[in-house]
């Protein structure tokens, strides 16, 4: 189901976005990413600068569990942060907003210096990069 509504998203009101990772006949695995802002850069298109949270399940998260859940950002695997600028989370069929206003949980390293652009059917794929059970 796109998330329709996703660009409406004002800065500072900072969407929790899930979407489904895996997709076989035995495992189904949903992550979820923290949308620090939204916005439009030189390029055109409106992107958020998303991040991993140390979240996969076989279920959906749902705002009421995140909002009373202490969450934590996923590191990639060699130890680093990682961020991106996602172009077309309003497109993708698996990505959809389920939480909002929720604050940022804190990270002991600061943010990367440059952070790469990706589109959302990349999700999927620059996961593997954050989570060894991929």
């Amino acid at each position: 189901m796109p998330n329709c509504d996703f660009y409406a998203t004002a800065a500072g009101h900072a969407p929790l976005l899930e979407w489904l990772l895996a997709e076989n006949t035995d495992k189904h695995r949903r992550g979820a990413a923290y949308c620090h802002e939204v916005r439009a850069d030189n390029k055109g298109p409106v992107r958020g600068r998303l991040e991993y949270l140390d979240i996969l399940a076989p279920e959906p998260p749902v705002a009421k569990t995140l909002a009373t859940t202490k969450l934590r950002f996923r590191d990639r695997l060699d130890g680093k942060r990682w961020q991106a600028w996602v172009a077309r989370l309003d497109a993708e069929s698996g990505v959809r907003r389920v939480a909002q206003n929720i604050p940022p949980p804190p990270h002991t390293k600061p943010e990367p210096g440059q952070i790469p652009f990706a589109g959302a059917p990349e999700l999927r794929t620059l996961a593997s990069w954050n989570f060894k059970e991929l």
